[in-house]
């Protein structure tokens, strides 16, 4: 393990450290083996890869913020909060992983990913959504993890990352495939799933909520409800969240 700048000069050239930056991403079918993509976690989901790739940008963490520390590039990265599970309280970190976009903006129709976090107990968080603040009609979506070490009260990116890291990730969260986000301008977001069933992003929390269909009958919406539980609320007969 080694604490770094994400870049660093040399010879006055930029010299780009591999492997300090771990992409995901949602695709509907297998991709190409060529295209260095690996399923994350079969357990969990059969269509979200990862690849362990390089950053060229250079970052340092300090107190919830992300300071650039030089001027070489231009692009900005996004950290997701999420909810804590035992703690009742956010934070861009947990088991040092630090979730981001690369945009601020999220489009219609885009793949909306879940993510819970497991609490030192064992225990599950709620599912969160993975979204962006602002809506658009079409945006070129990317979401990255990084792994972060403390030193001096300070978080730094870790390199290199490894199949270890993905092990420590696959231990303490579970990433899945929710369905496709559409939202409106009165901030209102909404996830429908593949069964064409749409459930509420709450907008500070990013959990998913259930939606009661007025229109629907007593034994539809009875349905509906049993199926957001047993997607979102399952327990087993020792009543462990699963």
């Amino acid at each position: 393990m080694i604490l770094i700048r994400a870049q660093e000069r040399k010879n006055n050239m930029v010299q780009t450290l591999e492997d300090t930056i771990i992409k995901i991403k949602y695709f509907g079918e297998p991709p190409s083996s060529k295209e260095g993509w690996t399923l994350l976690n079969e357990k969990v989901a059969e269509n979200i890869y990862y690849k362990i790739d390089y950053l060229r940008y250079s970052y340092l963490t300090s107190k919830n913020k992300l300071i650039k520390l030089d001027n070489i590039e231009k692009e900005e990265i996004y950290p997701q909060r999420f909810l804590v599970p035992g703690m009742n309280t956010y934070s861009f970190f947990y088991d040092d992983f630090l979730f981001c976009t690369h945009t601020k903006f999220f489009g219609n129709n885009s793949p909306v990913l879940e993510i819970r976090l497991k609490s030192s107990d064992g225990r599950w968080s709620d599912w969160q959504a993975i979204v962006s603040s602002r809506i658009v009609v079409d945006v070129d979506w990317d979401f990255s993890i990084f792994k972060v070490v403390s030193y001096n009260k300070d978080f730094y990116l870790k390199s290199p990352l490894s199949s270890e890291t993905i092990s420590s990730l696959n231990q303490n969260f579970d990433i899945r495939f929710g369905g496709s986000f559409y939202g409106n301008n009165l901030g209102q977001r909404y996830l429908r799933t593949e069964e064409d069933t749409s459930y509420k992003i709450e907008p500070r929390t990013r959990r998913i909520e259930f939606v009661y269909n007025p229109c629907g009958s007593f034994l539809d919406r009875v349905a509906d409800l049993k199926k957001y539980e047993e997607r979102y609320f399952k327990y087993d007969e020792e009543d462990n969240r699963i």
